[in-house]
């Protein structure tokens, strides 16, 4: 399973395998040259590739990353132009099981910072314990889809577009799910006929720690009937990213590095909600009053900076970043020690550490001039009816409160701003609208003069 936005490719072996089976033959994909040999592009330059006709009625093994069917040449990969893939055989297998490297379908960016290709199954599917199916275009499989072990995956879907739809039936036997910064209603996962899960995993992975804070997912929407076998669960993951943690102290040049985090069941709980008729899948997340706690996020601060050290030590070995790797490690280091000695100081349960202590500890992205009025703020927070926005703002200080601060100095009359701040975050507004508001740059100067 694929948790991390950064993933290292193992090296792919070689050959085509063929057997013959009662519906025809198995043939195995096991490289990027292999997907020549089965799939024709329909037209010269469209990008859309199709399943040759003389094997639609075999059962084809993808057995690769397809991430180097459009890598650049350069890059190791072929630089095919692939916007769609239409597969109209028997079957599709993807991975063949034996767990020596993790197949992936449907991905043409490892970072996933460019929309993948779509693609339209016309048979039925098996992921292997290897196998990774990968959503983020519009996708559409017409057949029955079946997991033991494997995953499919969906990255940054939004709105209406970018769901995986499954014209059939589901069934997962230690399958695992992953939805990384991705939130659609209607179903992340759509499928017309039964859904059946068994000891399956899903992780939903966001880019923002906070957005949990007031976010539920609805997973799987069902025409049929979803069934809980037993034994499924739910975790909660974010992406924290390198250039977030230096904040100003930026470091010319350096990489771009992330990590995946799993959430602390200390901030939220998440649990796996069926609904009455059996059609939809959800998440339940809730804060805890941990998530209001400045002693006990500042834990959860140095823990990020320890997992960060840790993976880039593991890249120190690259000549090319070393120095600057070098450089991000003390920094990282420094700000934990920083943080650490502001727990020290914080009392048994925080009765000692200020807004000011505790944005000057994490508060990396806030310009100093900034530090005060963010530290007024965080004080405000204090005693709040809106327990989901406080959470909200403490969990992502940089983002939150640090948009907070520039849209109330962006205000005109800061006293009044202040005043319409107060008011907001006393109030019963959805934490997500509330949030969004407030770190607009024109939301306190357009309220003042509306």
């Amino acid at each position: 399973m694929k948790l991390s936005l950064i993933a290292s490719r193992a090296i792919l072996g070689l050959g085509i395998l063929g057997s013959v089976s009662a519906f025809g033959a198995n043939y195995t994909l096991n490289n990027a040259n292999d997907f020549k040999t089965y799939f024709e592009e329909s037209s010269e330059g469209s990008g859309k590739w199709v399943l040759k006709e003389e094997y639609k009625d075999d059962n084809l093994i993808f057995n690769f990353d397809s991430v180097f069917l459009t890598d650049p040449v350069d890059q190791g990969g072929l630089g095919l132009n692939i916007k769609d893939i239409t597969y109209n055989g028997t079957k599709f297998t993807i991975g063949d099981g034996t767990g020596e490297d993790d197949s992936y379908f449907g991905e043409s960016d490892t970072e996933f910072k460019n929309a993948n290709h779509s693609y339209t199954i016309n048979a039925d599917v098996e992921i292997k314990s290897d196998g990774n199916l990968i959503a983020q275009n519009p996708s559409y499989i017409n057949g029955n889809v079946n997991m033991e072990g494997g995953s499919i995956e969906a990255y940054r879907i939004w709105g209406l577009n970018g769901a995986l739809s499954i014209n059939g039936t589901l069934t997962s036997n230690n399958g695992s799910f992953v939805f990384a910064d991705s939130n659609r209603k209607g179903g992340l996962l759509y499928v017309s006929g039964d859904v059946n899960l068994t000891n399956s995993t899903f992780s939903v992975v966001t880019e923002s720690f906070s957005s949990l804070a007031f976010s539920d997912y609805e997973l799987i929407r069902s025409g049929g009937k979803i069934t809980d076998g037993g034994g499924n669960q739910v975790n909660l993951q974010y992406a924290v990213k390198l250039y977030d943690l230096l904040g100003t102290q930026k470091i010319d040049g350096i990489a771009s590095y992330d990590i995946n985090r799993e959430v602390s069941e200390n901030l939220y709980k998440a649990s796996l909600d069926l609904s009455e008729d059996g059609k939809r899948l959800s998440t339940d997340i809730t804060t805890t009053d941990d998530a209001r706690n400045l002693k006990k996020i500042l834990e959860e601060e140095v823990k990020t900076r320890e997992d960060m050290i840790t993976e880039l030590s593991i890249k120190e070995a690259d000549e090319a970043e070393k120095e600057r790797i070098k450089q991000a490690i003390a920094i990282l280091t420094a700000q934990k020690d920083a943080i650490q000695n502001a727990i020290t100081n914080a009392g048994d349960n925080g009765e000692n550490l200020s807004g000011k202590d505790f944005i000057d500890a994490v508060g990396t992205g806030i310009a100093e001039s900034d530090k005060a009025l963010a530290g007024e703020l965080v004080d405000t927070l204090n005693g709040v009816k809106n327990t989901e926005m406080h959470a909200a703002l403490l969990l992502d200080v940089n983002k939150n409160v640090g948009g907070t601060v520039t849209s109330l100095k962006s205000s005109g009359n800061l006293s009044e701003a202040q005043g319409i701040f107060n008011s907001l975050i006393n109030s019963s507004i959805n934490a997500g609208v509330g949030v969004g508001a407030i770190t607009n740059k024109n939301f306190f100067k357009d309220v003042r003069e509306s």
